[in-house]
């Protein structure tokens, strides 16, 4: 039905603050709207438990400090007829006032007076060229118009657009259709994708054709919609656990965590996984190989988008995994208007709407033809175009880049940005945050965990998890990010790009580093790079659901030294946290950050004898411990880094000597069934080590002594 819901609107009132806060006031008064309807911001107020509310007139008080993060998350609570409201000082001086946000970009000493106020430079500059958005000095707020807000006349119960109502549909052809055909629907903010998973699960459970749907996003309050829309279709039904349960006396939908559901795979007729770009490709990688029909939705663009990049890996994980798919993109807005001011002028200051393209990409890159410099955030402030660039390819680099980067990125002293360019387009970027340097004193105390300086996020990790004082008092340039056109990923200008920024950086900085969620094809570029692990965190990433990793690569012969001590105390630390907190960390990727070429298994004479006793006679698996641990931490270092997806036995040492995995994890792959298809394994194993580890004569001389 056609959209006649009227454009939301955009207010700066400039000024005095409290003339702001009064006229403000007085617009809420005029407009007749009640408390509930109105949201006002508060100083340090993060907006984090208010998505899914519609608001009349969201209010914004930019003197208590301004927060791009917070502006993008409330634009889309405005319901349509509403406004976004902000009260700032005049355009002229907004960039020189003191805003309290100031003090999270500088890392210590320094002083929030160093920041030059580029990012709301450029906010005041294209506020004032913006067509449409309202401001309102002293001198004319009195002609402020009322505001009208006003709600979609659909039903609850039914899809209001004909894109809402296909994913409606691909929902329900995943649980009537073949197992393994995943429906995929991306939206915009306001699209009502929520609600048409909502009316899918309602329709669903109305007609019998399910008992059980479970469903999931990153946090409980992001499927109130859902369920909203689920009870309008099935009246009778009842909420219950907090809702986040709906019981009907056909069946029912309940809301489940997506690591409960990972570690404790449960039956159900159907998942549906809402905000999926939210819970990272290691989760949802995990979810599609547990349940076979499914149902993801998630955002591309906007606030809460992922970006290109992330929709291609994902998608490639959809082509591996599955046997086809069911997609639709919803394109037509629900709660607002089509082309609605408000969006287009929050996509813009926020540049949401940024992705690489594929147009004019070479097949074959030559890296002799990339030129690489640095670009000062002076110049990214003015060069719109550039600075799009630049946040397009940040947003599909990581599934986690915020508005705020943005601001880090124009205004944080201590930030510096790199970009390979071919043909004067950037198609890569390293992103460098200037770490360390800190007095001994300082230095000191972070190592006895008495202080936590803000903005030395390696030097930090180094001095206060390995006890490496020296850390923080050596210079580090931490990569924050890392990024290539996803497009041309693959053709070596990542690694090329690292290589140019140790030429920039060697006289200026001690040592590199770097910290992301750990995964194999990421984990394995760095090392090719020659960056080494030096630290696992004990628990995974709250969005990605990977373990972070800290990586480092020396520079000056300080560092060297560093880079030493760190290794060995890893060494040591990372056996032991298998065994505890990293009990079901991926086998291969430990053995990949574990790997020392120069490892020997370093057996006494008695567990040599246990070994070869047990690798070519019967000695009992349990007998033989004390060998088989040593040769288990061989192969974590040496044997095992060289396995392939095809020959990877060697992991099994990982997974029960290292891990203490039960049998039955470890005998999981095809071959393996039971324990005694494992304890076989291993002794062909631990044959083939001690043939490539150990002295031959010793060998030979106890398989001639036990004719074994």
């Amino acid at each position: 039905m056609p959209n006649k819901l009227t454009p939301r609107r955009l207010i700066f009132l400039t000024g005095p603050r409290d003339q702001g806060k009064q006229t403000a006031s007085a617009l809420i008064r005029n407009s007749g709207l009640r408390r509930a309807q109105c949201l006002w911001l508060e100083a340090g107020d993060k907006a984090f438990g208010i998505l899914g509310q519609e608001r009349a007139l969201v209010v914004i008080d930019a003197y208590l400090g301004f927060n791009p993060d917070v502006f993008g998350r409330v634009s889309g609570l405005v319901q349509a007829g509403g406004a976004l409201l902000v009260i700032c000082p005049t355009l002229e001086s907004w960039p020189d006032y003191p805003d309290p946000e100031y003090a999270k970009l500088v890392p210590y000493p320094g002083q929030a007076s160093t920041v030059h106020g580029f990012y709301l430079r450029r906010w005041a500059r294209l506020i004032s060229s913006f067509e449409g958005i309202e401001c309102f000095s002293p001198e004319t707020r009195n002609g402020i118009p009322g505001l009208i807000p006003c709600t979609p006349d659909y039903p609850p119960s039914q899809a209001c657009s004909p894109d809402q109502q296909q994913a409606i549909e691909n929902v329900i052809r995943v649980v009537q259709g073949q197992r393994r055909r995943p429906a995929i629907i991306s939206a915009n903010r306001g699209r009502g994708k929520s609600a048409a998973l909502g009316l899918a699960a309602g329709q669903l459970l109305d007609t019998r054709q399910v008992k059980n749907i479970l469903l999931t996003a990153s946090s409980p309050g992001q499927v109130d919609s859902v369920f909203k829309h689920a009870l309008a279709v099935l009246p009778k039904a009842r909420l219950t656990n907090r809702g986040k349960r709906l019981e009907h006396a056909h069946g029912k939908l309940s809301y489940v965590a997506a690591d409960a559901l990972i570690t404790e795979p449960r039956e159900c007729d159907l998942l549906i996984v809402d905000e999926a770009s939210t819970l990272g490709v290691a989760r949802l990688e995990a979810l599609l190989l547990h349940y076979p029909r499914i149902a993801f939705c998630g955002t591309e663009q906007g606030y809460e988008g992922s970006g290109r990049g992330f929709s291609l890996k994902f998608r490639q994980l959809v082509q591996t995994h599955c046997r086809g798919q069911y997609p639709v993109n919803l394109e037509t807005p629900v709660r607002w208007a089509q082309n609605d001011p408000l969006e287009y002028w929050t996509n813009q200051l926020l540049l949401l709407d940024n992705n690489p393209s594929e147009h004019d990409i070479p097949p074959q890159l030559r890296l002799n033809e990339l030129t690489f410099c640095e670009i000062a955030q002076s110049l990214l402030a003015e060069d719109e175009a550039l600075l799009g660039e630049v946040i397009g390819l940040l947003v599909n680099a990581h599934y986690q880049t915020r508005p705020a980067d943005c601001r880090y990125l124009l205004d944080a002293p201590n930030s510096r940005l790199f970009v390979a360019k071919r043909e004067n387009k950037i198609i890569g970027l390293i992103w460098l945050m200037l770490e360390g340097g800190l007095d001994s004193d300082i230095a000191r105390e972070i190592v006895t965990g008495n202080r936590r300086p803000q903005g030395h996020l390696a030097p930090q990790i180094l001095a206060a998890h390995l006890g490496l004082e020296q850390a923080a008092i050596l210079r580090c340039a931490r990569i924050q990010r890392i990024a290539v056109n996803p497009y041309l990923q693959g053709q070596g200008v990542g690694s090329w790009m690292l290589a140019q920024i140790e030429s920039y950086l060697e006289k200026e900085s001690d040592y590199l580093a770097s910290s992301f969620g750990a995964d194999l094809p990421l984990c394995s570029f760095w090392q090719r790079a020659g960056f080494n692990a030096i630290r696992i965190s004990d628990k995974p990433q709250a969005a990605s659901g990977l373990h972070s990793v800290l990586i480092f690569k020396p520079l000056s012969d300080a560092a060297h030294t560093l880079a030493h001590q760190a290794l060995n105390f890893f060494s040591t630390q990372f056996v032991n946290q298998l065994a505890e907190s990293l009990a079901g960390f991926p086998a291969d990727l430990a053995c990949l950050l574990a790997r020392d070429e120069t490892a020997q298994p370093e057996l006494t004479q008695d567990e040599l004898k246990a070994a070869v006793l047990f690798a070519y006679a019967q000695r009992p698996f349990g007998s033989s411990l004390a060998a088989l641990n040593k040769i288990a931490r061989y192969c974590l270092r040496h044997i095992a880094s060289e396995c392939t997806p095809e020959n990877n036995t060697h992991l099994i040492f990982i997974k029960r000597l290292l891990q203490h995995q039960p049998w039955s994890e470890c005998s999981q792959a095809p071959g393996f069934e039971g324990q005694n298809a494992c304890v076989r394994q291993l002794r062909q194993n631990t044959r083939q080590i001690l043939e490539k580890a150990c002295p031959e004569k010793g060998i030979a001389r106890l398989r001639t002594q036990f004719k074994c």
